[in-house]
């Protein structure tokens, strides 16, 4: 995979990913650190990644997050969100059944700052006692 800067999310070359499935790095465009690795098998790896770059500060969204979260129990986020300017991108299309494992693998090899899962993807489990 090639990192890249993508100026637009509505870029040609992200609409071209559109119904496909894979993975995709984040990483600092300055420092080069990897922020994060995900995937979509689901063939919406263009919209699984570009909600990355969304603005979410709208008050009738956060009132709604709130509510869901408080009354129903429910923890539904944006996401961790980046700004695109500061951010380099690197994808890779691959089959359904491929997107899974081939994240796992880059979480294991790039150790990336913000993935919730790295912890269960490295083998590291809370002792529930």
């Amino acid at each position: 995979m090639k990192f890249k800067r993508i100026k637009k999310r509505w870029s040609k070359e992200i609409q071209a990913l559109l119904n496909k499935s894979g993975v995709y790095v984040i990483r600092d465009r300055f420092t080069k650190e990897v922020l994060y690795v995900g995937e979509s098998h689901t063939n919406r790896l263009k919209k699984t990644m570009i909600r990355h770059f969304q603005s979410w500060n709208s008050n009738s969204k956060k009132s709604t997050l709130k509510y869901l979260k408080e009354f129903l129990g429910l923890d539904i986020g944006a996401g961790r969100t980046y700004d695109l300017d500061l951010v380099e991108i690197a994808y890779e299309v691959t089959s359904k059944n491929e997107a899974i494992e081939l994240e796992n693998e880059l979480i294991i090899k790039l150790n990336p700052r913000d993935n919730e899962n790295k912890k269960e993807v490295l083998g590291f489990f809370e002792d529930p006692f």
